[in-house]
């Protein structure tokens, strides 16, 4: 075999790999465990809930963007939700600011949650 057919048995190879290993990694990150659905789910919906919370103090809510926010379920309160990360908005003078919030979201008077306490920049609003 020339060097020609070989560059091409070995492109096909690589695909052939890439494929494979796209195959197998998708597989597993779309596999949903029955257990943490229900914990999945509700912390996309504290997210959601907190992130309305927090556009709702902004004076510009439209400009805000979210960045690390993390929900967990406070371990001693069942059914309470902690949310906290950052937001980006602009101020007065058109400036992005850089807040950080905490929100938490109690689930245990409904389903749909209710916004319990606003932390923004260490100043508790509610």
């Amino acid at each position: 075999m020339g060097t020609k057919e070989n560059k091409i048995i070995g492109f096909v190879l690589a695909i052939l790999i890439i494929i494979i290993l796209f195959v197998v990694f998708n597989n597993k990150s779309s596999k949903i465990n029955p257990a943490n659905s229900g914990k999945n789910q509700r912390e996309t919906q504290s997210i959601t809930l907190a992130e309305k919370a927090i556009r709702d103090t902004l004076k510009y809510p439209k400009t805000a963007t979210f960045e690390n926010v993390h929900a967990n379920e406070i371990s001693n309160s069942k059914n309470v939700w902690n949310v906290n990360g950052y937001v980006n908005s602009e101020n007065d003078s058109g400036t992005k600011t850089r807040n950080i919030w905490e929100v938490q979201i109690d689930y245990r008077g409904s389903k749909e949650g209710t916004v319990s306490s606003i932390t923004f920049n260490g100043e508790y609003i509610k």
